[in-house]
């Protein structure tokens, strides 16, 4: 199918878009890179947390109890 057939069928152009349509990436400094890559690694710990949390609960019944969050507190300083 041409490019001509697949904006026909699609209903938008299909073709390389205008120069001034381009998309550019937004220029960082490398103070805003660091921000960035902090940011992603602390989400990544936290759902790597969250994750250990849960199948600690899993693992324990699957209903959190006092005796349970106590257990959690200890086992990863929380």
């Amino acid at each position: 199918m041409s490019n001509l057939n697949l904006s026909l069928v699609a209903g938008y152009d299909v073709d390389s878009p205008a120069l001034g349509k381009r998309i550019t990436l937004p220029s960082l400094s490398f103070g805003a890179l660091l921000e960035r890559l902090s940011n992603a690694m602390s989400a990544a710990e936290r759902r790597r947390t969250e994750a250990d949390v849960a199948h600690f609960i899993a693992d324990n019944g699957g209903v959190i109890t006092d005796e349970l969050e106590r257990q959690i507190s200890r086992r990863l300083g929380m």
